[in-house]
């Protein structure tokens, strides 16, 4: 797994999610806020990155880190022969977090 590679880890220490400006801007998001992602799977809490690396109506986040568990939330899709996960993509609401 990535995040057993110390090099990757020392440039990003934890995940993130990736929402464009103007979403962010659409829902009251701020760079480093924490946010909610939620599913129809589950939900979890990261910080938020504005940037326009993610396209207007989509959001950004590896499966890298141990917490938080993105994994949970994304399509349970596995290759009948292989057992390789789908490509992990999944409707997801986003919203600024309550606190805990």
């Amino acid at each position: 797994m990535t995040r057993r590679c110390q090099g990757l880890v020392d440039l990003v220490p934890g995940e993130t999610l990736e929402i464009h400006p103007d979403d962010a801007g659409r829902f009251g998001i701020t760079d480093n806020m924490e946010v909610t992602v939620r599913s129809r799977r589950g939900e979890i809490r990261l910080p938020a990155t504005v940037t326009e690396r993610s396209r207007p109506g989509s959001v950004f986040t590896a499966f890298h880190f141990a917490e938080p568990l993105v994994n949970a939330i994304t399509s349970p899709g596995v290759d009948e022969i292989t057992g390789t996960p789908e490509y992990k993509a999944c409707a997801v609401a986003v919203f600024p977090a309550l606190p805990a």
